[in-house]
């Protein structure tokens, strides 16, 4: 669960909580919600389209047995052999369940490896993961899991 609202700037951040600006219209939040970007760099164009019947496969399959921790995901392209994932977590501790115990996701992995461009004899693989600090005052994703991630209270405003 998220606690927002305007909160003292952290440290060393005088313009986190400003009133105007690029914050405007956005909540400060304090969540363990944790984003998740993976990008895959692929040999051929045509392993993109492979690539994303998979990741639609896995998320057919994941909202079945709904691990606990997804709150959402989506499939983004960059170009005709880069693609990435995004997705958003309840907390830093789902993720690693879900990437070794969720068979399905060990399974398109496993397939999605075969596929992938090397360089200096390493995958083009990678992943980076984000904690969330703010939100925009209307966070909605038709088919997340949204309900209860952010508790709104008084949004930032010119």
């Amino acid at each position: 669960m998220l606690r927002s609202g305007r909160t003292g700037p952290a440290e060393g951040d005088e313009s986190r909580n400003q009133r105007s600006g690029p914050f405007v219209g956005e909540f400060v939040v304090e969540s363990p919600v944790v984003c998740v970007l993976t990008r895959f760099g692929l040999r051929r164009p045509w392993h993109l389209i492979q690539t994303y019947l998979a990741y639609c496969w896995l998320v057919r399959r994941v909202r079945r047995v709904a691990p606990g921790g997804l709150i959402g995901s989506v499939f983004l392209i960059e170009s005709a052999t880069t693609c990435w994932s995004l997705s958003l977590w309840r907390d830093e501790g789902a993720i690693p369940h879900f990437g070794a115990s969720v068979v399905e996701h060990v399974l398109v992995a496993d397939d999605v490896f075969k596929r992938l461009r090397f360089y200096q004899d390493r995958p083009e693989l990678w992943s980076t993961k984000w904690r969330l600090i703010r939100a925009s005052t209307n966070l909605n994703w038709e088919g997340c899991d949204s309900g209860g991630i952010v508790m709104r209270e008084e949004p930032i405003e010119a």
